[in-house]
């Protein structure tokens, strides 16, 4: 019970989480409750913050951007080669990752 609320929290799949684990996993629950946590809205403040951390992140499409910019002053000086780049890459790459977080590195 948490402020008069009764709230319900899993505790993780039978094949993925043991009895054991469970049971630990109850009692860790449990404590932070009586410290006055409440786990449901802690989930969801990490969710939160883990969703607005990756729209900080740098896109894969953002990250060829930049990389391309470098490439194609210093190595791609043919026209046509370059154009092919980019077409390959808008045609391929970016509908399925251009969206997508590149881990490890952030906005410039």
């Amino acid at each position: 019970m948490i402020a008069d609320k009764r709230r319900e929290v899993g505790l993780g799949p039978f094949p993925d989480v043991g009895l054991a684990q469970a049971r630990k996993n109850a009692r860790e629950l449990k404590q932070r409750i009586s410290q006055g946590v409440d786990p449901v809205e802690e989930r969801r403040a990490a969710r939160a913050a883990l969703i607005a951390d990756q729209k900080k992140g740098l896109t894969f499409a953002q990250a060829f951007e930049t990389f391309f910019a470098e490439k194609k002053a210093g190595e791609l000086r043919n026209a046509k080669h370059a154009t092919q780049w980019r077409s390959t890459m808008a045609q391929h790459a970016f509908p399925i990752l251009g969206d997508m977080t590149v881990l490890g590195s952030s906005a410039p």
